[in-house]
């Protein structure tokens, strides 16, 4: 019973025993043993024993495929973060001022708000890009650490 070695109460030895007696003997065993939440951690990890194996297969197989991806191609996906970033922070002022433009806003109080919000983000663009200009260096001997790193590790 949940994986615990306990008689077994219908077999034919058990005459003196009657339907009630089994039924308690049961509800007993829920309320004391089970009811414990170490007994029930320790439960759970038994019931669930092959996902737990599936799951660190997976992820040190995935693990290791990402660590040959950094090997290979880890340059490429730090500066295709970075430049993303700033595509996307360009991109998401563009929006904001597109939005302080739409009808939508043409009457209301928080049109002026919302293109200083566009100017806003427009800024941390500009500073984003000076940061990533005077970082050059050091962006490229991170990238090279990083992928020294990862062929170490693997």
């Amino acid at each position: 019973m949940y994986t615990y070695c306990v008689p077994d109460l219908n077999g034919e030895n058990v005459g003196a025993l009657t339907d009630g007696a089994i039924e308690l003997f049961g509800d007993m065993f829920d309320e004391v043993i089970m009811e414990d939440k170490v007994t029930q951690y320790f439960a759970d990890v038994v019931y669930s024993w092959k996902v737990l194996a599936i799951c660190s297969g997976t992820a040190i197989v995935l693990g290791y495929f990402y660590l040959i991806l950094i090997k290979l191609i880890g340059a490429i996906l730090v500066w295709m973060t970075i430049f993303l970033l700033q595509a996307s922070l360009l991109a998401g002022g563009y929006y904001v001022w597109k939005q302080s433009e739409s009808e939508e806003y043409a009457q209301s109080d928080y049109k002026d708000w919302i293109k200083y919000s566009a100017y806003g983000i427009w800024g941390v663009a500009g500073l984003y890009f000076l940061c990533v200009c005077c970082c050059w260096k050091a962006i490229r001997l991170g990238i090279a650490v990083y992928q020294t790193t990862a062929q170490y590790i693997a």
